[in-house]
C-alpha cells in the first residue's frame, strides 16, 4: 500500500530526546534522598476532595495499556514507521516497568500509610509501587508522537500536559508516590527515544505483513478495551467511548490496509 512520506522523529542528538528523562531522573533522585516522598503524596493527594472522583478516574485511565493502542488505532495507514516505533517501546517499556516492580517490590501508599490518612479512589493497591506504569505508558505515547513530529507545538504541549495529568492522577488516586510516577515518565520517554531510535533503521515498517500484523494487535486492544475492568468504575463508559471512536475512525484505513492486492493477469 502505498503510503505518504512520513516525517523522521526528532534525531537522537538533540537535546529534547534525552533531556527529559535524565531531569526526570534527578527529580526522582532529589525527592527520594530529600526525604519528600511521603510529604508530596499528603501535599498532592487531597486534590480529588476538591473537584470529586470522577474526573481523576477519567484521566487516570488514559494511562491504561489498553487505551494507548486503541488510540494509536488512528495512525494506522498513515504512520507505519511511528507505528513500528510503537510495538518496540511498548516492548522495552513493559520489560523495565515490569522488571523494576518485581525486583523492587516496594509497597505503595496503601500498605505504607495508616487507612484513613489519604484518598483512595478507585482500586485499592498494595504491592509493586515502583515504578508507575500507567505513567510510563502515558510518557511513552505523548514522547512517541512528540518525538515523532506529530503536530505542532501546541499539539506537543497537550500530549505532554496530559501525560503529566496521568502522573498526578496515580497520586491522587491513592496508588502511587512521587518518585513512582517521576521514574514511570523517564522510563516512558526513554523508551519512546529508544523505540524511535531502532524503528527508523530499515524497510520492516514499510512492510506490509508488518503494518497488518501491529494493526491487528490494536485493533484487538481496541475490541479488549470495550470489556476491560480497569478498576474505575466511572471511567468505564469514557473507555468503551474511546475504543469504539477509534475503531470508527480507523475504518477506512484499516479497509485499505487489508485489501486485497490485485494480480497481474497472465498473457
Amino acid at each position: 500500500m502505498a503510503t505518504m512520506a512520513e516525517p523522521l522523529p526528532l534525531p537522537p542528538q538533540r537535546p529534547l530526546v534525552w533531556l527529559p528523562p535524565l531531569l526526570l531522573l534527578a527529580a526522582m533522585a532529589l525527592v527520594w534522598l530529600g526525604g519528600f516522598n511521603i510529604a508530596l503524596f499528603l501535599a498532592i493527594n487531597p486534590l480529588g476532595l476538591y473537584t470529586g472522583p470522577t474526573p481523576w478516574q477519567w484521566v487516570t485511565v488514559l494511562g491504561d495499556t489498553l487505551v494507548v493502542l486503541s488510540l494509536a488505532l488512528l495512525l494506522v495507514g498513515r504512520r507505519p514507521r511511528l507505528l513500528w516505533g510503537l510495538f518496540i517501546t511498548a516492548l522495552v517499556a513493559t520489560a523495565l516497568v515490569h522488571g523494576l516492580k518485581q525486583g523492587t517490590d516496594l509497597w505503595r501508599p496503601a500498605g505504607v500509610l495508616e487507612a484513613g490518612s489519604f484518598q483512595v479512589i478507585g482500586v485499592s493497591l498494595r504491592a509493586f509501587s515502583f515504578p508507575s506504569g500507567h505513567t510510563a505508558t502515558a510518557f511513552a505515547f505523548a514522547g512517541l508522537l512528540v518525538m515523532g513530529r506529530v503536530g505542532g507545538r501546541l499539539t506537543a504541549i497537550a500530549l505532554l500536559g496530559g501525560a503529566l495529568l496521568v502522573g498526578i492522577s496515580r497520586i491522587v488516586v491513592g496508588a502511587h508516590w512521587p518518585v513512582d510516577v517521576l521514574g514511570g515518565a523517564a522510563i516512558g520517554w526513554g523508551s519512546a527515544a529508544l523505540g524511535l531510535w531502532w524503528a527508523q533503521w530499515g524497510q520492516i515498517a514499510n512492510w506490509p505483513l508488518v503494518q497488518q500484523g501491529v494493526a491487528l494487535l490494536l485493533i484487538l486492544a481496541a475490541l479488549l478495551l470495550l470489556f476491560h475492568d480497569s478498576g474505575y468504575p466511572a471511567a468505564r463508559l469514557l473507555q468503551m467511548l474511546l475504543a469504539a471512536e477509534s475503531l470508527v475512525l480507523a475504518a477506512p484505513q484499516l479497509a485499505q490496509l487489508f485489501r486485497p492486492r490485485p494480480t497481474v493477469a497472465e498473457g
